[in-house]
């Protein structure tokens, strides 16, 4: 069932999944499963590729997870960037007495 959740989309980390995510995690497992008993592949070997999909899942969710912060992180910097050129340019007050 976890398999099934991560490849589904769920992060292990705490993210969010959906029961329609974990339910085409299953259907895609199954599949897989199911694919390899009609090759005739040992079910010792469908268990490794099973494991494999969910560490490529899994991969693929911190890769994700890498790059959203990444541009999160780019974005911040480039406004702290226009809020300190804004502030380096001299506010000029003329006051007549």
């Amino acid at each position: 069932m976890i398999a099934a959740a991560v490849v589904g989309g769920a992060s292990l980390i705490g993210g969010k999944g959906t029961a329609l995510g974990a339910l085409l995690g299953a259907i895609i497992l199954q599949m897989i499963s199911n694919g390899l008993v009609i090759l005739d592949i040992p079910q010792n070997y469908s268990q490794i590729v099973i494991g494999l999909v969910v560490i490529a899942a899994v991969l693929f969710d911190q890769l994700n997870t890498w790059l959203t912060k990444r541009r999160l992180l780019a974005r911040t910097s480039s406004m702290k960037k226009e809020v300190v050129a804004a502030g380096d340019t001299p506010v000029s007050s003329t006051t007549n007495a």
